[in-house]
């Protein structure tokens, strides 16, 4: 996988590297060293770094990271080369063929060609997309929409596979607690810790659609000034949107938390939970809304589509 970070792509990496283990000899190789990286290692699965695997595109970069995994596989000899995540995807796929790997499984996690970038990159990123999968043994795709959308690829038919995201029961802290627990590192005043939470789980990345959010709860205040907007989450955009809350005047309404290590246990802090994403793929935070029985608002993407009925389990936001 590209990144070590703690996203859904990496949760699902980490849940299938630590049920393979059983059965399996399994190492994980990835960019940086984060939370998925210590996580890795705490379950004693071998981790290798490749440095040069980042997901910003650069040329040098990524001759060298396709070196660094044909190495990795020439040494390793695995039966099975799992790929995760767009960039890990396509230099993976090409690295394990010429190395001969003999089944290579890509887990399309979302298609990169779909967000919001000029029409000659959509173009490009959607040509790399089809070679990945066609140098793929077999591509897993964790949506209806984008299998739809892979179908109409030429010579991909045989290859793809509809296999969707699942999770397991989550262990909550009770409300009082994740309340106060939540609050603490907010460094929210005492005195609200009663009143009404909306929260999120998101990465602070452009495809969270967070100063949606953070623009809803602007209006929010006006008729519920007592509702208070708890993000819980990190990433590149922390700076941005603490500026837009305080440009906004949102100081003391809404708060980010940060990375907080098993942030679904604190679920049971919020009165809702929302996901205001513009792209996903198939979104563990809504099915973990669902097993904590939150009420939920949600933007109507296809993704989410697929879990939440609108009105019936849910409010959808075109």
């Amino acid at each position: 996988i590209t990144k070590s970070n703690w996203g859904g792509a990496q949760k699902y990496v980490y849940e299938i590297a630590t049920a393979a283990q059983e059965k399996f000899s399994v190492a994980v190789a990835l960019g940086g060293h984060g939370v998925l990286a210590e996580k890795l290692e705490s379950s004693t699965i071998p981790v290798y770094e490749i440095a040069s695997l980042e997901r910003d595109i650069s040329f040098g970069k990524e001759l060298k990271a396709f070196f660094d995994l044909f190495r990795l596989f020439r040494k390793l000899r695995p039966h099975v080369v799992h790929l995760n995540s767009s960039k890990a995807g396509g230099t993976g796929a090409l690295a394990a063929r010429l190395a001969r790997v003999p089944k290579i499984l890509y887990t399309s996690h979302g298609l990169p060609f779909e967000e919001d970038r000029p029409f000659w990159q959509k173009k490009l990123i959607w040509f790399f997309t089809w070679v990945t999968f066609l140098l793929s043994h077999t591509t897993i795709i964790i949506t209806n929409a984008n299998l739809e959308v892979a179908l109409k690829m030429p010579w991909l038919g045989h290859r793809l596979r509809l296999i969707r995201n699942g999770i397991k029961p989550i262990p909550l802290l009770k409300k009082d607690e994740a309340r106060r627990l939540l609050a603490r590192v907010a460094h929210m005043k005492e005195s609200l810790v009663d009143s009404v939470w909306i929260g999120t789980i998101a990465e602070y990345h452009p495809n969270k659609g967070l100063s949606y959010l953070i623009e809803a709860i602007d209006i929010v205040r006006a008729k519920h000034p007592t509702a208070r907007c708890i993000i819980i989450g990190g990433g590149e955009l922390e700076d941005s949107l603490r500026h837009e809350i305080k440009t906004r005047n949102l100081t003391g309404h809404v708060f980010l938390t940060g990375f907080l290590k098993d942030a679904p246990t604190y679920l049971a802090a919020f009165d809702i939970v929302t996901l205001t994403s513009i792209k996903e793929g198939l979104p563990y935070a809504v099915l973990e809304a669902g097993i904590a029985k939150k009420a939920f608002v949600g933007s109507a993407i296809s993704s989410i589509q697929e879990i939440v009925s609108d009105m019936q389990s849910g409010i959808l936001v075109r």
